[in-house]
């Protein structure tokens, strides 16, 4: 049986656009941001936010990275809060992407992993941000604002 010239031409434009939706949907790797100088990295290892706590400065870059092979996200709030209205929201991170948040006024800002109830087996953690001569005790402020975070790259 012979294949008419149209149906090579057809199967070629098929084949190219097959290719293409297959690129596309692999991505084009890792996302990672700009690091400032200063900045605290934070990784997602283990089903766990790694370290679980920090304290900083207002004004301080902090960076999450995915370590682990599956998904994560950082969503602002503790087990059993409502996340619609979520003060900050990182997107879908896979594994060793980046997103970067900086908070500017002092607080207790907690947050966890939501993708697929992570934080049900205590991917959670919590950032101090408090000025270097003040010191406020992590129970004295409650919630805070955060700038958005914002993936670079």
């Amino acid at each position: 049986m012979m294949v008419s010239m149209r149906m090579r031409q057809w199967m070629g434009t098929l084949s190219v656009v097959v290719l293409a939706g297959i690129l596309a949907a692999c991505g084009s790797g890792p996302t990672k941001v700009e690091r400032e100088p200063g900045h605290v990295v934070i990784e997602m290892r283990d089903m766990r936010f790694v370290p679980e706590e920090i304290v900083v400065e207002p004004g301080t870059q902090i960076v999450f990275v995915n370590m682990d092979r599956m998904s994560h996200n950082v969503v602002a709030g503790k087990p059993g809060d409502r996340t619609n209205d979520a003060g900050f929201r990182s997107p879908i991170l896979g594994a060793l992407s980046e997103w970067a948040i900086t908070f500017e006024e002092e607080g207790v800002y907690d947050y966890m992993c939501t993708v697929n109830s992570h934080h049900l087996s205590g991917m959670v953690g919590r950032i101090i941000v408090r000025s270097e001569d003040n010191t406020f005790q992590a129970n004295d402020i409650k919630g805070g604002r955060a700038d958005d975070g914002e993936l670079v790259g």
